[in-house]
């Protein structure tokens, strides 16, 4: 598995140095070559209605990372200090922002101050923030509580999976990504096949009720019998369980393969007989399980049909598009790649990780909806934190931190209403995955001291 990785690690800078599309967008512009001091903002939490309120991340902020606090207030003119209990560790001033036509929004930037403990914020006016935690494993605590929560749960019946299957596609994925990119940052680096890792225990009864969605001719059962979408989707995520989990259960893992290339096969027989439109619509799901499959095997017959979509490569990171799954299936692909074509799908790649950098640095989507946000823009910023970590997996660049960091701390409550759409469980949108953008977090921090000067914070 290490190997794997390292070699994979090689290719994708092997492209960059001949592309030197790593750090520039698509003007050509070194936009992301310094440590800019607009930084992410980190806060969260349950806002009441008031005049002046904070809203702090309740998730804590990392001991050596960006630490913020949002204050929506009418003040122009404030400071404030950092309390621990009555005595004042901190003070600085409130930075005022106008974030569209009508709204300044104070914020209290503290990122300087790392002593470890429970705090809040007070202004010089008299507003309080709630208690928030600055601690050095911020990240590694919220993770561990994720895994321990899918751990808990019972296996899913067919038919729940049958209903939301890119939900749970999407869900597997993320967990299995973070395992195989992220391993030691997460504590799952163990040489040992009989100890299984936390999150590939945690997809393990998805799998099996997975697998009983499927005949042993490659046709999927019940309601998931003309979704071809579904089929390539079953197809890829079963590829790259089998990929994962090779080196605890060889046989097991072979069965997984062998059900996944049926899928597929049955999947292009329903695609060909599709008109082109339909063809179009499930182009980055039949890319992704293409490309997962020629990394499974390193058969020709997948590589070409991956290589066909590098001319316009399909985009997305989330349950209903799957784009840029098949690119990092890709990339990731220690069997042998086309140089040319990892040339054009990690150029557009990084085109689109530039530009979602630019977006989130404005700030503008943090006032961008005057209510609660729908599952879409939800889906969004998880998307985009997902972007952020594969940036910086390939770049190392504290601007993709930052930035990863700026989408989950509106996750965690950095909006007008506080609302936390991540970090407990009983939030409406705690089952959208980010395990792998935790994982990538945990790694930019565990590992900076290990990284080009840019990461060092």
């Amino acid at each position: 598995m290490i190997r794997r990785y390292v070699f994979s690690l090689q290719v994708i800078m092997a492209i960059l140095f001949l592309t030197g599309c790593t750090m520039q967008g698509k003007g050509g512009h070194d936009m992301l070559s310094d440590n800019s001091a607009d930084k992410g903002i980190t806060v969260s939490n349950d806002a009441v209605s008031r005049d002046a309120f904070f809203v702090i991340n309740t998730g804590g902020y990392e001991k050596e990372g960006s630490k913020e606090a949002l204050l929506i207030s009418s003040f122009t003119e404030d400071d404030f200090k950092i309390m621990e209990g009555e005595r004042e560790v901190y003070e600085g001033r409130v930075r005022y922002r106008k974030l569209n036509d009508s709204d300044d929004v104070g914020i209290c930037d503290f990122s300087d101050f790392s002593e470890e403990g429970s705090y809040y914020i007070m202004t010089d006016s008299g507003i309080a923030s709630e208690e928030f935690l600055i601690g050095s494993e911020v990240y590694s605590k919220i993770l561990r509580e994720r895994i321990s929560g899918f751990l808990d749960k019972p296996a899913p019946g067919s038919d729940t999976m049958a209903g939301d299957l890119s939900g749970y596609c999407l869900g597997i994925t993320d967990r299995l990504l973070a395992h195989e990119f992220f391993q030691d940052a997460i504590g799952e680096s163990n040489d040992d096949p009989m100890v299984i890792p936390r999150t590939i225990l945690s997809v393990k009864p998805e799998i099996e009720a997975m697998l009983k969605l499927s005949d042993k001719d490659g046709s999927l059962k019940g309601r998931l019998s003309d979704d071809t979408g579904g089929y390539y989707q079953y197809s890829a995520v079963l590829s790259l369980f089998s990929y994962e989990y090779e080196g605890f259960d060889k046989k097991y893992a072979s069965e997984c393969g062998r059900v996944a290339a049926g899928v597929f096969k049955n999947a292009e027989k329903q695609y060909e007989g599709s008109s082109d439109s339909v063809k179009k619509a499930l182009d980055d799901k039949r890319y992704w399980a293409a490309a997962q499959l020629y990394k499974l095997t390193g058969s020709r017959e997948y590589k070409v049909i991956a290589e066909d979509y590098a001319v316009d490569p399909p985009k997305g990171f989330r349950e209903d598009k799957n784009g840029y799954l098949g690119t990092v299936a890709y990339l990731t692909c220690y069997k042998g790649i086309d140089l040319d074509t990892g040339e054009i799908l990690i150029t557009a790649l990084m085109d689109d990780i530039n530009d979602a950098v630019r977006i989130s640095f404005k700030g503008d989507y943090l006032v961008s909806v005057k209510g609660e946000m729908d599952k879409d823009k939800i889906g969004i910023l998880y998307e985009n934190a997902r972007l952020m970590v594969l940036g910086n997996y390939i770049s190392k660049n504290i601007r993709y931190v930052e930035a990863g960091e700026n989408q989950v701390a509106y996750l965690y409550g950095r909006n007008e209403l506080g609302k936390d759409y991540a970090y407990g469980p009983d939030s409406d949108y705690y089952n959208e995955p980010l395990e792998f953008v935790l994982g990538g977090l945990i790694d930019s921090y565990i590992y900076n001291d290990k990284e080009p000067e840019a990461m060092k914070k």
